[in-house]
């Protein structure tokens, strides 16, 4: 975690540039209500009057009828062109598709970070940005990556998620931190024990659900003692089948006690976003 005098640097920061930002606004509407033509505080009274002035003007008028018009061509011409490069970055796949996402999502980015530290445990220098509610994991040639995991540990649960590959992606969610349920891209393959939603390398799905690269899957994964199920997709490929030992990549070998939720980050690109974990109460 940062430094307590950190977070309140940053805090009373926040207000400040806010304030700059907003009170001269405050002001400004505060005064246009002002009957006097003497700028002073407090204001002289209440009254409408410099409102009835602009509006009798017709060169005002004329300007406010103009920044409409213009404002309502900008909304519909960015609602069209924002809606066609939506559904072409969703649909398809194209060289230079994630540059061109990143950039049109930049001035939206809530987080970016390259040290993930909220309520998850510090993680040495994992490429992860938090975008518009998607956990963003990105692989940069030559440098170590690592995994994200929970603070708390679980016993038995359920934790539903949505991913979206990317090309060669290979990821994994560690349930109790020892047992991987695959994240691949692996649509249009014969099933396997390394394919998407599998126990990794300990049990195949029953079918393939997977969907194409880029499109975003749901998934549905209960652990309940030491039996499994996984829904990928609306389709059951696992269906509370036992898991028979730890996969690899465990961080521990002891099967006997709780253990944290653990996204693996170390190998591919990969996106993840809507993760709900619920404790089953047997």
């Amino acid at each position: 975690m940062e430094p307590k005098a950190l977070r309140v640097a940053l805090r009373i920061w926040v207000v400040l540039v806010l304030a700059f930002m907003f009170v001269p606004i405050v002001l400004i509407v505060l005064y246009s209500f002002n009957r006097s033509n003497i700028e002073s505080w407090p204001i002289a009274g209440f009254s409408l009057h410099w409102y009835s002035v602009a509006f009798h003007d017709p060169q005002v008028r004329s300007a406010f009828l103009l920044s409409l018009r213009v404002g309502l061509f900008a909304t519909v011409l960015a609602l069209l062109l924002g809606s066609a490069v939506a559904y072409a970055l969703y649909k398809f796949t194209f060289f230079g598709r994630e540059a061109i996402s990143f950039l049109l999502i930049l001035p939206l980015a809530l987080l970016s970070f390259r040290s993930v530290r909220t309520n998850l445990e510090r993680i040495f220098a994992v490429d992860i940005m938090v975008i518009i509610g998607v956990l963003m994991n990105r692989i940069a040639p030559g440098k170590h990556h690592g995994n994200l995991r929970t603070d708390a540990e679980f016993e038995d649960f359920n934790i539903t998620l949505e991913v979206r590959t990317q090309a060669g992606s290979n990821s994994g969610v560690y349930l109790r931190g020892i047992y991987e349920i695959q994240i691949a891209e692996t649509y249009g393959k014969p099933v396997d024990p390394h394919n998407m939603g599998a126990l990794y390398s300990r049990i195949t799905p029953s079918v393939a659900a997977e969907k194409p690269i880029g499109e975003w899957q749901t998934m549905s994964i209960t652990l309940v003692d030491r039996h499994v199920t996984v829904v990928l997709n609306d389709r059951t490929i696992i269906d509370n089948q036992p898991v028979l030992g730890c996969t690899g990549g465990a961080m521990t070998s002891d099967e006997s006690k709780p253990g944290p939720i653990m996204l693996q980050g170390d190998h591919t690109n990969i996106d993840y976003r809507n993760i709900v974990l619920r404790p089953v109460v047997k």
